[in-house]
């Protein structure tokens, strides 16, 4: 295999294995699994004994190794977020027809970063460097400060500790302690607000999916130019953000 990209070989390699397994239905002895990949025969078989132990292998009566249905039960979860999805499509719908803006769904990517779910463009020419599937930083974005408010302190600090704060522009929090008390602003006032921190001259505001009975599970935003999101109406827009996120979370079963 190739040297380690993040510093895990082992982690890599095993997650190798599981990559190579799903391409391979009928399944592969260990041996064609360190052919196949490059490793020694005794990493192979180290890693394929791990693997069977943790629960995420089985072999068949021939020796060969298969992917185990502890994989699919993970799968299962991850496929919850696209529940969100539908539900949330239609909300975003409405949103952009109310206000006028672009709005976004998003789902957490860890603790320092989010991925957008979905994406439904305001009216007019103007659009914004997002689309489904990227990811950005969580303190940048509304959607992201929405979900990470809801992080015990101790592990947003942990998490910062090792990831450091990137800055998208002067306005961005340059410090744990500025992003702490905008966090403590979300969960005072129950919403994010962006203000051209991640991009000159945008704003956003979101609010959380889930949260309160349940840990939140995603968060849509509202994105535009200052000018379409201007100081006097971000209560407004919050307002009807809420009560978006609020009819998602009940249709899902949540708040």
């Amino acid at each position: 295999m190739a040297p380690s990209r993040f510093g895990a070989p082992a982690l890599e390699r095993g997650i190798a294995i599981l990559e190579l397994l799903a391409e391979s239905p009928s399944g592969l002895r260990t041996e064609e699994l360190a052919a196949a990949l490059d490793l020694p025969r005794s990493s192979a078989f180290g890693l394929v004994r791990a693997l069977h132990g943790l629960g995420w292998l089985d072999r068949d009566e021939e020796g060969r190794n298969l992917l185990s249905l502890r994989l699919f039960t993970l799968g299962v979860h991850a496929a919850e977020r696209f529940d969100v999805q539908r539900a949330a499509a239609p909300h975003l719908r409405d949103l952009r027809d109310r206000l006028g803006l672009t709005v976004h769904l998003a789902v957490p990517a860890g603790d320092d970063r989010v991925v957008y779910l979905d994406k439904v463009d305001g009216p007019g020419i103007v659009r914004f460097d997002t689309y489904v599937g990227k990811q950005v930083d969580a303190h940048l974005t509304a959607v992201g400060k929405a979900l990470i408010a809801e992080l015990p302190a101790d592990r947003l600090e942990a998490t910062i500790a090792r990831v450091g704060l990137t800055r998208g522009t002067d306005r961005s929090p340059a410090t744990v302690a500025a992003l702490q008390a905008q966090l403590a602003e979300v969960r005072a006032r129950g919403y994010a607000v962006e203000d051209q921190e991640e991009v000159e001259g945008v704003r956003c505001v979101a609010a959380t999916i889930g949260g309160y009975e349940q840990p939140a599970i995603a968060a849509i935003g509202c994105v535009g130019l200052t000018r379409n999101v201007p100081d006097e109406q971000i209560p407004q827009i919050a307002a009807e953000v809420i009560r978006a996120a609020g009819e998602i979370s009940a249709q899902l079963g949540g708040r």
